[in-house]
């Protein structure tokens, strides 16, 4: 995984989605290999980096995570 996350991956988050926050990241993520914005098997940012990013916690990443 890559130490510094740039945030060059277009997320479009939702966090009024059911399931709030993490499925709103989990949508955006899965939205963003579909398009194309972020390719199959790349590495994706740490959890306390795109927590930082976004200001989520960094269970809410972990979470989203956990369910790719």
């Amino acid at each position: 995984m890559p130490k510094d996350w740039s945030g060059s991956v277009d997320l479009h988050l939702d966090v009024d989605t059911a399931g709030g926050r993490r499925a709103g990241l989990e949508q955006a993520l899965r939205a963003a290999i579909a398009a194309g914005r972020l390719a199959p098997g790349a590495a994706l940012p740490s959890t306390r980096a795109l927590a930082a990013e976004l200001g989520f916690s960094r269970g809410t990443v972990t979470a989203a995570y956990d369910q790719l």
